[in-house]
């Protein structure tokens, strides 16, 4: 443990390659020796995660320093779902003794999240943590059934779930803690929830659609939810903004599932992930993300990971500037990323916005002939 410490201590991110489009949007590949980038602060500054080696021990960069993020004795690993604002607090997962418990580190000290009783604990999947990370959202089991719970100061408490329904999970939370977005089973199938205040209320579903659907995350007031819906035959992306269902897309079961779900402060960015990395972006519909910074940033993938068969981010900073993922080639070779995009950079060369300039051009061109035509033989 010494000796993986002193490798860590002082280091500084290490620009592997970065490609910069005209502004100062960048991509840059991270050294291995770094903590992986599974969550972001708020400004992309920070960022935690579990280490690529050392039996998967985690850590968090920030300014240049990495600091281990210690697990407490017979703790084998962590994963890392959610990171407060100012980088101090970063939560997530540990095996333990063959169960698993949600955690919650602050200042150098682990607190598993784990009570007597329990027969596991997770971490939400989506932002787990509030903003000034005082409450951490998840699910514990006890006797073979999932309950959503909330902790806050050390302390659990239990989510309500709608009528008739026996179980369910929390996996994200608004800024300021006071909206948790998850789901919930019963008899009546599967449901999309969302607790205000400790209030539960169902989302509505796809009409006709008997699935599994999931809200994962929530903006930063709480308005904004994003999620999917799992069927037999397709994954629908999702979002509900103030209660009302917005089907974004969807695409065949491919074998993947839907996961890596992330959305901006103000919910106007939602990322996800089946397979490919997808983000939608309001007014712009969905795209790759490789297409995303490429077509809108300059941005060269290629010049980066030109042998790559994936290249994807999972989670993004609040405000859609900063993005982690990684990029792996046919050998499974991985390397992690963060994206950098900087708003002046953004345009929009979408083919039809080229064509409705091509035809106002034309009619520009028209309406000189027709003038010309009209004065030249009396018309005008």
């Amino acid at each position: 443990m010494l000796g993986w410490r002193a490798r860590w201590a002082g280091l500084g991110l290490v620009l592997v390659w970065g490609v910069t489009a005209e502004g100062g949007s960048m991509i840059t590949l991270l050294d291995p020796s770094l903590p992986i980038p599974h969550v972001l602060t708020r400004d992309g500054q920070t960022w935690a995660g579990s280490q690529t080696g050392d039996d998967g021990l985690g850590g968090r960069y920030r300014a240049g320093v990495v600091t281990a993020i210690d697990n407490p004795p017979l703790w084998d690993a962590d994963y890392v779902t959610g990171i407060s604002d100012d980088g101090e607090v970063v939560t997530g997962g540990l095996p333990y003794l063959g169960t698993y418990s949600a955690f919650r580190w602050e200042a150098g000290v682990m607190q598993p999240l784990f009570n007597p009783g329990d027969d596991w604990s997770y971490p939400g999947a989506g932002n787990s943590v509030s903003a000034d990370g005082s409450v951490v959202v998840g699910s514990v089991g006890a006797g073979g059934i999932g309950l959503p719970v909330f902790w806050q100061g050390g302390v659990r408490t239990f989510l309500s779930l709608p009528v008739g329904d026996t179980g369910g999970w929390a996996d994200g939370v608004s800024a300021d803690g006071r909206t948790i977005v998850g789901s919930s089973y019963g008899p009546d199938g599967n449901h999309a929830v969302v607790w205000r205040d400790g209030v539960v209320s169902i989302l509505p579903d796809l009409p006709g659609q008997a699935g599994y659907p999931s809200a994962m995350a929530v903006s930063d007031d709480g308005t904004t939810i994003v999620g999917a819906v799992d069927t037999a035959t397709s994954y629908y992306f999702v979002r509900w903004v103030n209660g009302n269902l917005r089907f974004l897309f969807n695409e065949p079961v491919n074998g993947f599932g839907a996961d890596g779900f992330d959305v901006s402060a103000d919910g106007s960015l939602a990322i996800f992930n089946d397979g490919r990395s997808l983000i939608w972006r309001d007014g712009l519909g969905t795209k790759t993300f490789e297409d995303y910074i490429e077509y809108h940033y300059g941005l060269s993938v290629d010049a980066v990971a030109p042998n790559r068969i994936y290249f994807g981010a999972s989670k993004m900073s609040a405000d859609g500037r900063y993005f982690s993922g990684v990029t792996f080639d046919a050998n499974y070779t991985m390397q992690w990323f963060i994206v950098s995009l900087d708003p002046a950079d953004f345009v929009i060369p979408e083919p039809s916005a080229l064509s409705l300039a091509g035809l106002a051009a034309v009619g520009l061109w028209w309406s000189r002939v027709r003038s010309r035509s009209g004065r030249r033989d009396g018309w005008a």
